[in-house]
């Protein structure tokens, strides 16, 4: 299949199957490959192996899976599940996609070509970590950034979680669902009179500190953070700690395609997926700017590619 599908193309196949390339192999790309796949229709999923579900420990957030799975784990079970249905898989990064709709190409950074129909961007996002010592040894570890995803495992825990202004705030606010153990790491960035008056008041009615000195020292326990001391000399002693600096959306390829954005770069689609551009859809994480889940973004790739095969169907 990826013999054929990288042969040049004009108008619709001549074998009237509907042809496919999604543009990110995470679990919301892998959704989409499987439910194109088993429509029949000719499906690529161009894929990178940083995908951000790969840094999930365990989650237990997807149904099915009550003694939970590694991020892992559901990828490779997700790609194994499309390829069975005869889901061609290309290992590469996408430089542009060019063309309209039918004859669309996607091109790779190493020169290859693919043709298709439609194209889904599955693309995702990258989270911000905080600027600390060894960050990337704790990222996906101790240092997480979904306390929706893994909050009930820190039940009555003692957390930090990093960030600045009313957006920290509000984050530490939430994870009081989970204990009444929350510190505010501004890591010497701004103030705490950055917090709106009303927000710093909830704090203080919860007993959330907000610690403005940077990070000196990270202690640990191989990749578990167990404590930071702080340039000032405090010890704050932690059983976990979470990121609420924010994500950045990978949409710059959609961008140059002439995909509309909006102001923090997540792609813009209406209930089934569509884009402003004919024939382009988005899925995952790349759009949701507020609910980065897994199972949210697989909900968003069945009904986007349910939507496009009716569309080829019915335009066809």
């Amino acid at each position: 299949m990826g013999q054929q599908m990288a042969s040049r193309h004009t108008g619709r196949p001549p074998d009237g199957r509907c042809r496919c390339v999604i543009i990110g192999g995470g679990p919301a790309g892998l959704a989409c490959g499987l439910y194109f796949s088993r429509l029949n229709c000719e499906t690529v999923v161009i894929f990178r192996e940083d995908q951000r579900a790969r840094l999930i420990p365990h989650t237990w957030n997807v149904p099915g899976y009550p003694d939970g799975i590694a991020g892992d784990e559901l990828i490779e079970r997700c790609k194994a599940h499309a390829r069975r249905y005869g889901a061609a898989f290309v290992n590469g990064e996408v430089d542009q996609v060019r063309g309209t709709m039918w004859n669309f190409e996607v091109c790779l950074t190493d020169g290859r070509e693919f043709p298709a129909c439609h194209v889904v961007f599955a693309t995702g996002v990258e989270d911000i970590p905080p600027d600390i010592p060894r960050v990337h040894k704790y990222v996906g570890r101790g240092l997480r950034h979904c306390p929706i995803c893994d909050g009930y495992e820190a039940n009555g825990q003692r957390l930090a979680i990093f960030g600045t202004g009313n957006r920290v705030a509000r984050h530490a606010l939430y994870l009081t669902t989970f204990t009444d153990r929350v510190t505010i790491l501004l890591n010497g960035q701004g103030s705490p009179d950055d917090i709106d008056p009303a927000l710093r008041e909830d704090l203080a009615r919860y007993g959330i500190r907000c610690l403005p000195a940077r990070v000196a020292e990270v202690l640990d326990e191989g990749s578990e953070i167990r404590g930071f001391l702080l340039e000032d000399g405090t010890l704050l002693e932690v059983d976990r700690a979470y990121s609420a600096l924010g994500i950045r959306p990978r949409s710059e390829v959609a961008q140059r395609l002439g995909v509309a954005v909006d102001e923090r770069g997540f792609i813009k689609v209406d209930a089934y997926g569509a884009t402003n551009v004919e024939g382009v859809y988005a899925v995952g994480d790349v759009v949701n700017a507020d609910y980065s889940q897994v199972v949210i973004g697989m909900g968003q790739a069945a009904t986007a590619a349910i939507h496009i095969h009716a569309r080829y169907l019915s335009e066809g």
